[in-house]
């Protein structure tokens, strides 16, 4: 595509599509219910697709026309704000409730039948 200061490269924007489909299919397997918790655990950043797509983006020409910041910045901001949220939800996902959690669902439970037992003696 022309944008009158440059030709933009095709193939950069094939490349970052492909990660970006694989991204998001990472995204679906870890929200299915056959996910393995421990295989969440092990993973680092580094194998994440975005890192793919940031270092594609190495190649990308000067800042366009609308934004003083070059692609590979821009990118790096979304990049960011993409992987804390695939952080916290990957955190809700492997961690379960403290035992305390439970006691206190247990003494609620037990409360709720204690109080029908009574009103139905009545």
């Amino acid at each position: 595509r022309d944008t009158g200061r440059e030709v933009e490269n095709p193939e950069l924007y094939l490349q970052v599509l492909q990660l970006l489909r694989s991204y998001v299919a990472r995204i679906f397997s870890e929200s299915s219910t056959i996910a393995d918790t421990g295989e969440f655990q092990q993973q680092g950043v580094a194998e994440s697709e975005l890192m793919g797509i940031l270092s594609a983006c190495r190649c990308a020409g000067p800042p366009r026309s609308f934004t003083c910041y070059p692609l590979r910045d821009e990118v790096t901001v979304r990049m960011t704000r993409l992987d804390d949220a695939r952080s916290e939800r990957l955190a809700y996902l492997t961690t379960g409730f403290p035992l305390f959690h439970w006691l206190i669902l247990a003494l609620l439970a037990g409360s709720i039948v204690l109080c029908f037992l009574i009103e139905v003696d009545q």
